[in-house]
């Protein structure tokens, strides 16, 4: 098992919860609250991760080239979490989420090819000796921060098939 085996999965997860989230924005608007609750909570969760344990671990094993890219990486979740704050305070405004959802959508697709293309492949050379202790500590932090009241009710049972339709969620 690779040490980004995690951040791996949720960034497969969010691209997911991205195309879920534009098929039921024009196919079935009713499902785009438990979407937008979902794909918030997977960005915190993912940003948690990097920050607590990942970046820290590779700030201090890393080449002079890759620590700036660590800071744009720190600053550009920053930027996303601020789009998530005020997703979250848009209330019943449609067309305000989707401006502000289009932006976290768009940066993060973004972040994760640096994280894809730069610091994954980093954190597999550099942090080789410890990589399942890092793997094992970032699953249980998942497991952790899912049972944060602030994340209960943030997977829907009902979500959209991004190839049309709905499907029922299995639940864990």
């Amino acid at each position: 098992m690779h040490l980004t085996q995690t951040l791996q999965e949720d960034h497969h997860r969010l691209v997911g919860l991205f195309r879920q989230y534009e098929a039921a924005r024009i196919r079935t608007p009713q499902m785009r609250p438990g979407i937008i609750r979902e794909l918030i909570m997977e960005l915190q969760i993912h940003h948690c991760l990097m920050r607590e344990i990942l970046c820290p671990e590779l700030r201090s094993v890393s080449v002079l080239e890759v620590k700036p890219v660590l800071e744009e990486s720190a600053r550009t979740q920053d930027d996303i979490e601020m789009l998530l704050d005020q997703v979250a305070k848009s209330g019943d405004d449609p067309a305000r989420q989707d401006e502000l959802l289009f932006e976290v959508i768009e940066t993060a697709q973004r972040q994760f090819e640096v994280e894809q293309r730069v610091l994954f492949p980093e954190a597999e050379r550099r942090l080789a000796s410890s990589a399942e202790k890092m793997r094992l500590a970032m699953q249980e932090r998942r497991k952790a921060l899912l049972k944060e009241p602030k994340f209960r009710g943030a997977h829907p049972k009902l979500v959209q098939n991004p190839s049309g339709g709905e499907q029922s969620r299995k639940v864990s």
